[in-house]
């Protein structure tokens, strides 16, 4: 029986190469001791990855494709670039001034302004229409809020981790399926119609099976549900590791 070959490719083989290995398991280990995680645990978060597969690479023995890289990123709730950073991604802290520099922030000439007006006055606790417009302005809350972290850790503002906008699991529902061809984008919104108090992915990935994808890929919905969250169709709260996210308000 032929053994099978243990030898490096060149280009896996180079220090620069390996170290990087190492600097992507010691951060994946930090990042994942931050979040009390097993090993399994940030497994099923990085998109089901096979829990031997995420053991090979915090121990920096296993190579490593551009899709995995995603899927771990993801998975943490990090930016790739961060992920591979020298310095592991931690909870934003206050800058220290650099020498010669004022400590000032700088100024822009529009100041940050509130979009978002006072919620409506309920004239009945069953009023419909009442409810609808609460909903939105919550979520128009949500909204402002990520806006105004934003522009406060541009300003080396430590943000608190904000707790999930859900505060309780809820079951799922399930939108009807059109027969035919499986369009997971248009799933996904459909689910996150039906579920107006947001779903997380692992959520999302278990309602696509329960309507009969058993073999959807799970880096495919994270991916769809990146994009969206990108491109402003859904907003997400909550903490890294457990993103709540929600469908973007109408207007």
């Amino acid at each position: 029986m032929r053994r099978k070959s243990t030898h490096r490719d060149p280009q896996y083989a180079a220090p620069e190469y390996l170290t990087f290995l190492g600097r992507l398991a010691g951060n994946l280990r930090q990042m994942r001791g931050m979040r009390g995680w097993t090993q399994e645990e940030a497994a099923v978060h990085c998109a089901d990855m096979a829990p031997y597969v995420y053991r090979r690479i915090e121990g920096a023995h296993t190579n490593l494709t551009a899709t995995t890289l995603i899927r771990l990123a993801m998975g943490f709730g990090v930016d790739v670039a961060e992920l591979v950073a020298t310095t592991p991604p931690v909870p934003p802290s206050p800058r220290s001034p650099t020498p010669g520099r004022s400590t000032e922030p700088t100024r822009t000439s529009n100041p940050p302004q509130s979009t978002v007006g006072s919620a409506p006055e309920p004239s009945a606790s069953d009023d419909a229409e009442v409810r609808a417009q609460l909903r939105a302005h919550r979520l128009a809350l949500l909204i402002e809020v990520e806006r105004v972290d934003g522009i406060l850790a541009g300003f080396g503002e430590p943000i608190p981790q904000r707790p999930s906008p859900r505060l309780q699991p809820t079951s799922v529902v399930l939108p009807p399926v059109p027969a035919g061809r499986f369009d997971l984008r248009g799933f996904v919104l459909d689910l996150l119609r039906a579920n107006p108090l947001g779903l997380t992915t692992p959520e999302m990935i278990q309602a696509a099976r329960d309507a009969g994808r058993k073999r959807i890929r799970p880096n495919d919905l994270h991916t769809i549900v990146h994009n969206l969250h990108q491109g402003g169709h859904v907003i997400r709260g909550g903490a890294r590791g457990g993103y709540i996210y929600q469908l973007r308000a109408p207007g």
